[in-house]
């Protein structure tokens, strides 16, 4: 049992508890995420089950996509509505059009830096965030580089006390704060109040199964093959004795135009193995045959 589950997280679980709960229901300990989502938010999030575990990596450092909707007027520890909430009043004439926040969105486009919340997992002298948190506890937040490549604002429904857009983000960024930072530019106080993950690398929501469909008699017809995660990287196809080679850890010498990690494969089409090529010679770093 080895592969991928594009699972749709439900809201109210953590990425922990379904990592617990696909466990249960496919009776196997090696089971593992890929990178957590806010216990509220909802959305795509793989699971790696048995050999796929040793992926888990190259999926954390994909790219990511959110809906989220923002709404004015209100401020919270957390950036969300689970934190303590001041409300806020927007002024009665209060008013922003589409146009005007479009141009404040674009202002966050490219690297930006960004403060995380308070209840976050990021680790301060080894401490994780929530926990200090929970404690009531102050500490200084160093800021992180993080790259937002698109912000689309979405045309309906559309109100300018609370509308919604559509990220596209590299790994780390964290949306709950973004929220709050396009607030602030607005000249207010801004929380989100709904998140939804819609892409993960090539893993899309359009796919994603929920987890209240996921079964041990049907795993294996939704489960994804282990190289689904690792289509980014360039393919090699290699005759039987370089393949069996690969598959025992041993090196091979090729002459091809790929350069740094690749996908081994060999002619019958399986999948063997991550291997680096290396001044024409290739050797293997992870096998999974």
């Amino acid at each position: 049992m080895n592969g991928i589950l594009n699972v749709l997280k439900p809201p109210g679980k953590t990425s922990h508890q379904v990592v617990a709960e696909i466990r249960k229901k496919l009776g196997i300990k090696k089971v593992g995420h890929t990178g957590t989502l806010d216990p509220n938010a909802a959305g795509v999030l793989p699971i790696c089950v048995g050999k796929a575990t040793r992926v888990s990596q190259y999926v954390l450092d994909f790219d990511k996509v959110y809906r989220a909707e923002v709404t004015l007027g209100k401020t919270s520890d957390t950036g969300d509505l689970y934190g303590n909430v001041i409300e806020k009043e927007l002024p009665d004439n209060f008013s922003l059009s589409k146009n005007e926040l479009n141009n404040i969105l674009e202002k966050f486009t490219g690297e930006i830096n960004q403060t995380p919340p308070m209840a976050s997992a990021i680790k301060v002298k080894g401490k994780k965030l929530y926990e200090y948190y929970r404690q009531g506890e102050e500490v200084d937040i160093p800021t992180r580089k993080v790259k937002i490549y698109n912000i689309k604002l979405l045309e309906k429904p559309f109100d300018c006390k609370k509308f919604y857009i559509d990220v596209t983000c590299s790994k780390g960024t964290y949306i709950r704060t973004l929220c709050t930072d396009i607030g602030e530019s607005i000249g207010t106080s801004g929380v989100m109040s709904f998140l939804l993950r819609t892409k993960v690398g090539p893993f899309e929501i359009d796919t994603a199964i929920p987890l209240s469909k996921i079964k041990r008699e049907n795993v294996f017809d939704i489960m994804l093959p282990i190289d689904s995660a690792l289509v980014h990287f360039p393919k090699l196809v290699l005759n039987e004795p370089s393949s069996d080679s690969i598959i025992h850890g041993r090196k091979v010498a090729i002459n091809s135009e790929v350069k740094g990690v690749a996908r081994v494969y060999n002619t019958a089409g399986e999948f063997l193995a991550l291997a680096r090529v290396k001044n024409n010679v290739l050797i293997p770093e992870k096998v999974y045959f």
